[in-house]
């Protein structure tokens, strides 16, 4: 039997993602990076639902499996979840097609393990309505396995969020989040973008949350013209929200104190430039003598290349990619920025949907957590002129990450207040989890117990 090329990808990813514990994206970025690859979208389809899915999956299994799901051999327990998954969630694959399938791939990869692959999913789909039923006794332990999130993170997320918003964000964190793209405001209006992947064919509609972002469907977008040409980026619409919010449109100096791989860095550079009446042919290198000038600091060198490619791709000239770890500060840059954008490492809580692997973490350390944040966003603080912005932003719901930092810090310094802060959610306005805070540095008060920064 024909082996689907298809399954064969997704089966590989998931083997690799099972056994090294990598990153999903990170391993379908390699495995799918050639033409030869016939439906992407299917084995990201299988792949991600299979991670997102992996308790209740093995759940289910564990009613047909004689001595449990966990016991069986990793290949054929990859290929079971993959076949109980197209079968349960799939209704563009027929249930034939999934057992036929799975049974192909067991012949290759567990060999000897066909009979049993076949009967197991058949006996499944025999069964279905009843096998995919959660009953157990407890609240808690119903959303782990319903929504696959290990039980210990569950307890953690109840406690911190109270059980509704916790069912609510693991709902949300099961659904396929949608593609959107930033456009190069620089180069090409948003209309503009908007006409001319119609015209190939994609479903372009505005975002409601960022006045610059497409939601795209309808292909390979990084294949484009458009996209060689750097007239767009692929970044979420909360991602951008955050440069939006940040408004780099007037600052000179910004620096980025955690940049890579580079979205909101570059999304910030844009807005800077100022092209007046640039058409779109004009490059924006012809423009950016105009602009401020971004600082981006990320402290893997590897990463800096990332940003770096951004730039190059996207025409930015206005960008200064320096390695450096933020929490160390940088004395030639202290009092200098007009805006400092701190996006600091979190726990990512919420945009599980994105990382999946985040809820079969052993363990969050948030202590280790909280302090770099802190220290990331003191010595952000001191490259602040008077009268410039300090921008702090998470894509956690972690109240002890977010507004508990931002209240430590402003106990500790009488130079900076609030202006503004944003706080989007699955519970509370439908997007991923993101914190926002706009601080300003008044100018004649300084920090209490924090050193005196010269005037």
């Amino acid at each position: 039997m024909k082996i689907d090329t298809d399954r064969e990808v997704a089966y590989k990813a998931l083997l690799a993602i099972e056994r090294e514990e990598s990153y999903s994206n990170l391993e379908l970025s390699k495995l799918l990076n050639g033409d030869e690859i016939s439906n992407k979208g299917f084995i990201r389809e299988i792949v991600y639902g299979v991670i997102e899915n992996k308790i209740y999956l093995d759940y289910i299994l564990d009613k047909f499996v004689k001595n449990g799901a966990r016991k069986t051999k990793l290949q054929a327990l990859i290929i079971l979840r993959m076949g109980v998954y197209q079968i349960l969630f799939m209704n563009s694959v027929p249930n034939y097609a999934a057992v036929n399938e799975s049974v192909a791939l067991t012949r290759r990869f567990a060999k000897g393990m066909d009979g049993f692959i076949n009967g197991v999913l058949r006996n499944f789909i025999r069964n279905m309505d009843s096998a995919k039923n959660v009953d157990v006794p407890g609240r808690l332990e119903y959303l782990s396995i319903r929504y696959s999130c290990r039980i210990e993170l569950v307890e953690e997320l109840v406690n911190m969020l109270g059980f509704e918003h916790t069912k609510l964000l693991l709902k949300h964190a099961g659904k396929r989040p949608p593609l959107s793209i930033r456009v190069n405001t620089a180069k090409i209006s948003v209309e503009g973008l908007a006409e001319r992947l119609r015209a190939k064919g994609f479903d372009a509609q505005e975002s409601k949350l960022s006045d610059r972002v497409l939601i795209v469907k309808g292909g390979a977008l990084t294949e484009t013209n458009e996209y060689k040409e750097g007239l767009f980026s692929i970044q979420s619409e909360e991602s951008c929200a955050i440069a939006d919010f940040a408004d780099a449109k007037s600052a000179e100096l910004v620096i980025d104190l955690c940049a890579a791989p580079g979205g909101k860095t570059a999304a910030m550079a844009e807005q800077m430039l100022k092209p007046g009446n640039m058409n779109e042919s004009r490059t924006v290198t012809e423009s950016s003598t105009e602009s401020g000038k971004i600082i981006a600091l990320e402290i893997y060198e590897h990463r800096s290349a990332l940003i770096e490619a951004t730039s190059r791709r996207l025409g930015l000239d206005n960008i200064e990619v320096i390695c450096h770890d933020a929490t160390k500060q940088i004395d030639e840059l202290v009092g200098k920025a007009d805006l400092v954008l701190a996006d600091v490492p979190c726990s990512g809580l919420g945009v599980i949907r994105r990382k999946p692997e985040i809820k079969y973490r052993d363990e969050f350390d948030f202590d280790q957590l909280v302090e770099i944040q802190k220290n990331i966003l003191e010595t952000g603080s001191s490259y602040v002129k008077y009268g410039g912005k300090l921008v702090y932003s998470t894509c956690t719901v972690n109240p002890i990450e977010n507004e508990r930092i931002i209240e430590n810090f402003l106990a500790r310094h009488d130079d900076f207040i609030s202006e503004k802060e944003i706080k989007l959610s699955p519970f509370a306005n439908g997007y991923d989890g993101f914190y926002m805070n706009k601080l300003k540095k008044v100018e004649g008060r300084v920090p209490n117990g924090c050193g005196v920064q010269d005037r």
